[in-house]
């Protein structure tokens, strides 16, 4: 590996599709999703109709669309931290991906995020 930190930027249309492949384990989609929808502070928000982590990563059922449990959320998240594909902060309400994996997105990298008030609001603050 180089001594160097090559940038690359990524389609977060990608990560978007990689979530809603429901053959991955769900920590996995769990990690993708908030690839795919991180702002440039790198917290990606899950409040409001039709955007909690439940029905993004659910899938369609005999009687519907099937919700994921909160509890398999709840796990899916300490195993993506676990991983290190997401950072300590994330919760079920915001995934934030870890600081120094990202730079860009929309927003401003100083935008304070809805969930974590009087945190971490910027990507590239040292930890």
């Amino acid at each position: 590996m180089s001594k160097e930190n090559p940038f690359s930027m990524h389609r977060q249309s990608f990560w978007e599709e990689v979530a809603a492949d429901t053959e991955l384990p769900l920590w996995n989609r769990v990690a993708a999703l908030a690839f795919a929808c991180h702002r440039r502070n790198g917290h990606a928000n899950f409040v409001g109709k039709n955007r909690e982590l439940a029905f993004l990563l659910g899938k369609p059922g005999k009687g519907g669309w099937e919700h994921v449990p909160s509890d398999q959320i709840s796990r899916a998240i300490k195993r993506a931290k676990k991983a290190g594909w997401i950072a300590e902060e994330s919760n079920s309400r915001c995934l934030v991906v870890p600081h120094h994996a990202i730079a860009g997105g929309l927003g401003n990298e100083h935008e304070n995020c809805s969930v974590h008030v009087g945190r971490r609001t910027g990507a590239r603050r040292a930890a």
